[in-house]
């Protein structure tokens, strides 16, 4: 039984990574409107989502599908530290090209 949840631990881990990196090299992709309106979007993400609500609005539920989220809707610690690395992210790349 150990082993199932180590490589389903594991698979989560990868799948994780997969997602930043990904959501990463699309920053680079985009304009500064463009990461301005995924700050916004990740924040209002960040005020309007209870991961331990099953219910969600409709605008929470489109952007979590935008972002890739849905399949760490189920861990509220981790989908928290994902969004959390992603407004990261995208706010330092903002950063990094106003200088």
């Amino acid at each position: 039984m150990k082993t199932k949840s180590i490589n389903s631990t594991q698979a989560s881990l990868d799948d994780k990574k997969e997602l930043i990196e990904n959501f990463q090299i699309k920053l680079e992709n985009l304009n500064k409107e463009q990461l301005d309106l995924m700050v916004k979007k990740l924040n209002f993400l960040c005020l309007n989502y209870d991961p331990y609500q099953l219910d969600m609005g409709q605008e929470v539920e489109n952007i979590i599908n935008e972002y890739e989220l849905s399949s760490f809707t189920s861990n509220p610690f981790e989908f928290t530290n994902i969004l959390l690395q992603m407004l990261d992210k995208t706010e330092n790349t903002i950063k990094s090209r106003v200088h």
